[in-house]
């Protein structure tokens, strides 16, 4: 795949979740352009790390991102911790079937989530 068509599968998933609850997932600024590995030729990868609102109910916005991620072909798992005030945060992680990463994480306080493309054949510099 290109960058192009790498960058763009990765935004539509986002925009996915977003659809769940679009205070919660900001829209995207650009992405962040890194290499796959240690020399420059290796390829590129595109990461976003956004911050959001807190949805109204964490627990079930974590239940829909991850049934949307599983329908768009992620393997997930989910745990639940609390931050220093007790307060649950609910987390689910995703792999995809080509090494694309997803990070969510919802609690009373906010939303966070991480993510990191497939590699494209390309130069990071390219796209920086």
């Amino acid at each position: 795949m290109t960058p192009d068509e790498v960058r763009s599968e990765s935004q539509a998933i986002v925009e996915k979740l977003r659809a769940l609850d679009d205070a919660a997932i900001p829209e995207l600024r650009q992405p962040t352009a890194t290499e796959c590995g240690p020399r420059s030729d290796e390829g590129v990868k595109f990461s976003w790390s956004v911050e959001g609102a807190p949805p109204s109910d964490p627990r079930d916005y974590i239940n829909r991102a991850e049934a949307v991620l599983k329908e768009n072909g992620y393997s997930t798992h989910q745990t639940k911790s609390s931050l220093n005030d007790d307060r649950p945060l609910y987390y689910v992680g995703a792999e995809g079937e080509g090494g694309s990463t997803i990070g969510l994480g919802a609690s009373a306080m906010n939303t966070v989530i991480q993510l990191s493309s497939d590699c494209a054949e390309g130069n990071a510099s390219d796209f920086s």
